[in-house]
């Protein structure tokens, strides 16, 4: 469509043109008017060509867009639910590059603690299914710990994370597991030796003492703490 080949052409010639030519001003012109229009009623080729030309913005633009922060977040937190997964995926990935200028990180982890908890109410006709956007939120929250989780403020915005991917790995989706799993690795790096030794305890040690009897999904859900933790 006209709107994908326009999002894609700009992308290309970000892409290809050098920084230094690229000024604030220039970008920020260009940003407004793909955020405003990302969050129509537009097929997915279309959305992901936004998105990824916004992520494309995002690594040229730096610093000149930190005014554009709670929009950009917006954006890619709703693209989430969207019924498509490569949309799901390139909002994973702009969130992991917006990140670096962001300074609020705790609200967004709340709302994806929440969302990926199931307790949102952003499941709707429009958008995934509740399991694709568990497993998108969570990890979209893995991302956030990894790239944004030293500016974290409160206390409770880790350990809430941790709680969520504690409940989440053990999941009967196996998606949801690995996604929680990746949180729960994340968390425990953020908090440090103790309470990734706890979470062992918790969700490995206590499991593995009755392993033969464990379901499938259980020892899933231990390979990927071992994995993610270890």
């Amino acid at each position: 469509t006209t709107r994908e080949l326009a999002a894609s052409g700009l992308g290309e010639l970000i892409k290809i043109t050098q920084t230094k030519y690229l000024a604030g001003p220039f970008l920020i012109k260009l940003t407004g008017p793909l955020l405003r229009i990302v969050g129509d009623r537009n097929p997915p080729a279309v959305k992901i060509a936004i998105v990824q030309t916004l992520g494309l913005i995002l690594t040229k633009g730096g610093p000149a867009l930190r005014a554009f922060v709670p929009q950009f977040q917006t954006t890619f937190v709703k693209a989430l639910s969207d019924p498509s997964r490569q949309v799901r995926i390139e909002a994973i990935k702009a969130l992991a590059l917006l990140m670096p200028l962001s300074t609020r990180v705790d609200p967004l982890i709340k709302e994806l603690v929440s969302t990926s908890l199931g307790k949102s109410s952003s499941v709707t006709a429009d958008t995934a299914g509740l399991v694709a956007i568990q497993t998108a939120t969570l990890e979209a929250l893995a991302v956030v710990l990894k790239h944004g989780g030293s500016k974290v403020k409160l206390a409770e915005s880790v350990p809430s994370s941790l709680d969520a991917g504690k409940e989440l790995v053990l999941h009967e989706d196996d998606g949801i597991r690995e996604s929680a799993a990746k949180v729960v690795g994340y968390a425990c790096e953020l908090l440090g030796v103790d309470e990734a030794n706890s979470a062992m305890e918790e969700l490995v040690v206590d499991q593995a003492s009755n392993l033969s009897s464990c379901s499938v999904e259980v020892k899933h859900g231990i390979a990927c703490i071992f994995r993610r933790v270890l």
